[in-house]
Protein backbone atom coordinates (compact mmCIF):
# COMPACT_ATOMS: atom_id res chain seq x y z
CA UNK A 1 0.00 0.00 0.00
CA UNK A 2 1.24 3.42 -0.56
CA UNK A 3 0.61 5.14 2.31
CA UNK A 4 3.45 2.76 3.96
CA UNK A 5 5.95 3.90 2.23
CA UNK A 6 5.47 7.25 3.69
CA UNK A 7 4.68 5.81 7.31
CA UNK A 8 7.52 3.02 7.28
CA UNK A 9 10.30 3.94 10.58
CA UNK A 10 13.87 3.86 8.90
CA UNK A 11 17.10 4.30 10.66
CA UNK A 12 19.09 7.80 10.04
CA UNK A 13 22.17 9.75 11.49
CA UNK A 14 21.20 12.98 13.22
CA UNK A 15 23.82 15.68 11.08
CA UNK A 16 23.78 17.12 14.95
CA UNK A 17 24.72 14.65 17.23
CA UNK A 18 26.02 11.64 15.20
CA UNK A 19 23.45 9.51 16.64
CA UNK A 20 21.44 7.02 14.85
CA UNK A 21 17.69 7.39 15.57
CA UNK A 22 14.88 6.14 14.20
CA UNK A 23 11.95 7.84 12.17
CA UNK A 24 9.44 7.56 9.42
CA UNK A 25 10.29 7.80 6.14
CA UNK A 26 8.46 10.60 5.61
CA UNK A 27 10.34 12.58 8.11
CA UNK A 28 13.51 11.72 6.80
CA UNK A 29 12.51 12.95 3.38
CA UNK A 30 11.58 16.11 4.97
CA UNK A 31 14.78 16.42 7.06
CA UNK A 32 16.57 15.49 3.30
CA UNK A 33 15.61 18.13 1.72
CA UNK A 34 16.63 20.50 4.82
CA UNK A 35 13.21 21.68 5.52
CA UNK A 36 12.35 23.37 8.90
CA UNK A 37 9.13 22.56 10.52
CA UNK A 38 8.52 25.81 11.26
CA UNK A 39 9.71 27.48 8.53
CA UNK A 40 7.28 25.19 6.57
CA UNK A 41 4.21 25.18 8.48
CA UNK A 42 4.76 29.40 8.35
CA UNK A 43 5.37 29.75 4.62
CA UNK A 44 2.00 27.31 4.18
CA UNK A 45 -0.22 28.61 6.50
CA UNK A 46 -0.28 25.17 8.43
CA UNK A 47 -1.76 23.93 12.09
CA UNK A 48 1.10 23.39 13.43
CA UNK A 49 -0.17 20.34 15.90
CA UNK A 50 -1.73 18.53 12.84
CA UNK A 51 1.39 19.09 10.98
CA UNK A 52 3.31 17.40 14.40
CA UNK A 53 1.29 14.27 14.39
CA UNK A 54 1.42 13.83 10.79
CA UNK A 55 4.75 13.28 11.15
CA UNK A 56 4.92 11.36 14.15
CA UNK A 57 2.46 8.80 12.65
CA UNK A 58 -0.60 9.52 15.18
CA UNK A 59 -2.13 10.91 11.44
CA UNK A 60 -2.10 9.17 8.28
CA UNK A 61 -4.48 11.27 6.20
CA UNK A 62 -6.93 7.57 5.85
CA UNK A 63 -10.01 9.30 7.65
CA UNK A 64 -10.08 12.33 5.70
CA UNK A 65 -13.41 13.35 5.11
CA UNK A 66 -13.15 17.31 4.49
CA UNK A 67 -10.47 17.62 1.34
CA UNK A 68 -9.76 21.08 2.82
CA UNK A 69 -9.41 20.29 6.09
CA UNK A 70 -6.09 20.81 7.76
CA UNK A 71 -4.29 17.28 7.43
CA UNK A 72 -5.55 17.32 3.67
CA UNK A 73 -3.87 20.41 2.87
CA UNK A 74 -0.67 19.28 4.68
CA UNK A 75 -0.38 16.43 2.66
CA UNK A 76 -1.28 18.18 -0.49
CA UNK A 77 1.36 20.86 0.31
CA UNK A 78 4.27 18.16 0.71
CA UNK A 79 3.08 15.83 -2.31
CA UNK A 80 3.73 19.02 -4.05
CA UNK A 81 7.29 19.53 -2.34
CA UNK A 82 8.22 15.95 -3.53
CA UNK A 83 7.98 14.52 0.11
CA UNK A 84 5.18 12.72 0.26
CA UNK A 85 5.62 9.75 -1.92
CA UNK A 86 2.58 7.67 -3.50
CA UNK A 87 -0.92 8.63 -4.20
CA UNK A 88 -2.71 10.71 -1.34
CA UNK A 89 -4.51 8.81 1.42
CA UNK A 90 -8.30 9.29 0.27
CA UNK A 91 -7.60 8.86 -3.11
CA UNK A 92 -6.35 5.23 -2.06
CA UNK A 93 -9.24 4.31 -0.04
CA UNK A 94 -12.17 5.60 -2.60
CA UNK A 95 -10.14 2.83 -5.22
CA UNK A 96 -10.89 0.15 -2.36
CA UNK A 97 -14.37 0.96 -2.79
CA UNK A 98 -14.81 0.91 -6.28
CA UNK A 99 -13.09 -3.08 -6.37
CA UNK A 100 -15.58 -4.06 -3.88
Amino acid sequence: MDIEKNFRMVKIRDPETREEKIVTALRARFDSKCLDDTKYRKKHNLEKSTFSKLMARRVNGLKVRDFEGNTARIIKQLKKDGVWVGSLPWEIKEEVKDVC
